[in-house]
């Protein structure tokens, strides 16, 4: 998969910060991050300053006020590398927010004055925005400035949860200088000396033993009105313009992947016997779990970075950013005190001091006594800069009042939109609800009008080559398709001739034409292909195969049974998988005429998708009915279910926001005690977290697209569909089962379009491998 800073032309640009990290990371700093503990303000001084040597100071800020002019990629790239070189992670609110605040809202005296001193930390910073009565919601601020003449202003007040301002000698400030108005009006914007008279700085110990917060107390402080920042009033625009780039920079994408790299070197020696304890299955379940959530989160982190970059508004994607980040997050820090045991219990009380030492011998495994404190700091994540509870209310008022999709799909090319407008508009014309009601109503559920508009379209020829009179389409066109049609759920079994009889037919071109298969037929809609491979006692492992090929006379004899053949009853050819019967065994590939074959007993899924079990008792086939063996014919099957399984991924996407999308409408028509039961925080939070789950789905179906697309090597294709597929069979099955119960009753009524949504939701998860496979499958 192609990384992003490659496609920005920073490919040697990790490797330089690393390079630079281990020549320039003072010994003593390194020690105390590898003891996990805390650096001190002299220590985070001294790195700041060797990157500020370095030119890295302040890489968000542009050049002229002592920044690198970095695009945030690059910005992006910087702050992972240090933190996986062993870097520390220095917050510094006065380069994060305070100074981009002073440099796009401030004067050229306040600029002057203060940048340099920062970007050198000759002065470090605090926020002050949250008071006792006002936390997240900081429109109820009532720390009060009075103007004093034309010079000054008096602040009375208090404020409280500030990071770090022990550390502080400087505080940027919101006040209240007016009363009337709107409660967002009024409010401004004050630099605050720290060391003036009447200022009263109080350390509150946090839960962890440690020093992190204070509250700062505002007595008659004088405060220039040289001071103030942009306009008397404006501080609320202001401060609201900052969160949310300091949102989309608190995703903690590099603190997870670090978090995740010690959480591996903690289970090294802490299984039985002083095994690696990812040597357990049921361990090494649980960090593949965390592996593939943080893999979505990462893409999706890294496509926000870029469209910022490019002036995209994200709108509520950062709120989902930071609300997937903290929880995962705290997952790890969790997980790594299940790993250390007792051993997590210790408390080392030198480790509780801010002086920058590191422990000379740790009391357990890792410096496993010191895990708590990171452990407690990080809790508190999903507080800072807005409550997770009020981030998810943000992203639901996006959802219900604003008209905000669910989820928002990548950036497209023209082409690739004209391709899923046309296949939209054809699942709203072609196939509406009431007509697939009508097809699944059938004793066979297939329509013969509906494959041949598919074909008329080009969809089912969309990967074939283009000289055939295919598309010459790539894995991500399909992906498109393919989430397009499932906001349709059609039960025509679309991908195994699109996709397997496609890519088979491509792959053996001459054997495949002697056999009977036709890409000219599949391409115009004429010819429809099953693929019989999967067996009783496979458990999905398309390399079980109990079905036996051998030779008699000039042919074949081909016995076995197969299960689930998907879309059988309407197939005119099959392509089945078999043993050959010779000293190897080998895996080989046949093509079989289905009017061969004794009438298919026509059998459906509870999702209403034809499939039907198969008994080959003896059938003879000709000798070109072998279409491939040996290692080449499993690895085409194998990449064969691959495809299909990530086609269903995208399938499943589509069907997913579809069916959120008509909960959300009922939800806003059902009036419950007078009231439309949208306006139920805890009905709205649960469709936020659906939303968040669709969101992780769509990042790993398309990790593997690319993956796909680009050629990548066999185990990692391997591994990005079974993480998409994971992730898809879970959210889809939860998304399943909620949006009946947010139905209620009407929803497990045939008649109603949500009950169909349902159920293919929640066979998804068993389609083509159930989430416990895939999880193994990808270890």
């Amino acid at each position: 998969m192609q990384r992003v800073e490659t496609s920005e032309g920073l490919g040697g640009f990790r490797a330089e910060v690393r390079e630079f990290v281990e020549s320039q990371l003072p010994a003593d700093i390194r020690d105390t991050v590898r003891s996990r503990r805390l650096i001190s303000r002299e220590q985070a001084q001294r790195w700041q300053r060797t990157l500020s040597a370095k030119g890295w100071g302040a890489p968000s800020w542009p050049k002229r006020f002592g920044g690198t002019g970095w695009p945030l990629v690059k910005q992006a790239i910087l702050q992972e590398e240090l933190l996986l070189s062993g870097a520390p992670a220095i917050e510094s609110l006065g380069l994060g927010t305070i100074g981009p605040t002073i440099i796009r809202h401030g004067t050229r005296e306040q600029q002057e004055r203060f940048l340099s001193r920062i970007v050198n930390f000759d002065d470090y910073w605090a926020q002050a925005y949250s008071e006792p009565g006002a936390g997240s919601d900081l429109a109820s601020l009532k720390c009060a400035a009075r103007r004093d003449g034309d010079d000054d202003y008096i602040v009375n007040g208090t404020k409280i949860w500030q990071s770090h301002a022990h550390w502080a000698n400087w505080a940027l400030v919101l006040v209240r200088t007016a009363t009337t108005g709107r409660k967002q009006e009024g409010i401004t914007v004050l630099l605050v000396d720290l060391t003036s008279p009447g200022v009263t700085v109080r350390p509150i110990k946090f839960i962890n033993g440690t020093l992190f917060h204070s509250e700062l107390f505002f007595d008659d402080v004088r405060v220039p009105a040289a001071n103030r920042v942009g306009e008397e009033g404006a501080g609320w625009s202001i401060a609201k313009s900052l969160l949310v780039t300091e949102r989309l920079f608190t995703g903690r994408v590099p603190e997870c992947k670090a978090q995740l790299a010690h959480l591996k070197a903690l289970t090294v020696h802490a299984g039985p016997g002083g095994c690696d304890l990812q040597e357990q299955p049921w361990f090494g379940r649980r960090i593949a779990e965390l592996e593939i959530r943080l893999q979505a989160f990462e893409a999706a982190w890294w496509r926000a970075v870029e469209r910022a970059q490019h002036g995209d508004d994200l709108g509520a994607e950062v709120m989902k950013l930071r609300l997937i980040g903290g929880a995962l997050l705290q997952e790890l820090f969790g997980l790594q005190l299940e790993v250390v045991g007792a051993d997590g219990l210790r408390v080392d009380p030198a480790s509780l001091e801010e002086d920058g030492a590191a422990a000379a011998e740790p009391l357990g495994p890792g410096y496993a006594e010191n895990i708590h404190i990171h452990h407690f700091r990080y809790r508190g994540i999903t507080l800072g800069t807005g409550s997770a509870e009020v981030q998810r209310d943000l992203v639901a008022r996006e959802i219900f009042e604003r008209g905000d999709t669910v989820d928002q799909p990548v950036a497209e090319t023209e082409d690739e939109q004209m391709l899923r407008e046309t296949v939209s508009r054809f699942i709203e014309r072609d196939y509406p609800f009431a007509r697939r009601r009508a097809i699944v109503a059938q004793p066979v559920p297939f329509d013969a009008d509906a494959w041949k508009g598919l074909a008329d379209l080009g969809m089912v020829g969309l990967i074939a080559p283009a000289e055939i009179g295919g598309y010459g389409g790539r894995i991500r066109d399909l992906a498109i398709v393919a989430e397009s049609l499932g906001e349709g759920i059609p039960v025509e079994p679309y991908v195994w001739t699109a996709v397997a009889g496609v890519k088979i037919a491509g792959a053996f071109p001459e054997a495949a034409a002697a056999a009977g298969l036709s890409l000219s037929k599949m391409i115009a809609g004429e010819q429809r292909v099953a693929l019989a491979y999967l067996e009783r006692g496979a458990r999905f492992d398309p390399a079980y195969c109990r079905t036996v090929a051998r030779r008699s006379g000039a042919g074949w004899v081909l016995t076995g049974q197969k299960q689930l053949v998907w879309g059988a009853s309407s197939s005119s050819v099959m392509i089945v998988s078999a043993r050959l019967e010779t000293s190897q065994g080998e895996l080989a590939l046949f093509c079989v005429d289905t009017t061969r074959l004794p009438p298919i007993r026509p059998g459906r899924a509870y999702n209403d998708r034809s499939t039907s079990d198969i008994a080959f008792d003896g059938l003879l086939l000709a000798d070109d009915a072998l279409v491939a063996g040996g290692d080449v014919a499993s690895a085409v099957l194998h990449e064969v279910v691959d495809l299909v399984t990530l086609a269903l991924c995208a399938e499943g996407v589509g069907a997913m926001e579809r069916a959120l999308k008509i909960t959300i409408d009922y939800m806003k028509a059902r009036q419950q005690f007078g009231r439309s039961i949208s306006e139920f925080q805890a009905l709205r939070h649960r469709l936020v977290e659906h939303s968040l789950a669709l969101y992780n789905v769509r990042s790993l179906v398309r990790l593997a697209v690319t993956a796909v697309d680009q050629d990548g090597d066999g185990v990692a294709i391997r591994k990005a569909v079974s993480a998409a597929k994971w992730m898809a069979g879970k959210a889809a099955r939860q998304i399943g089962h909620d949006v009946l119960q947010l139905h209620g009753a009407i929803g497990f009524q045939d008649e109603t379009p949500i009950s169909h949504y349902a159920k293919f939701l929640i066979s998804l998860d068993a389609m083509l491998g159930d989430s416990e496979y895939h999880l193994t499958r990808y270890i």
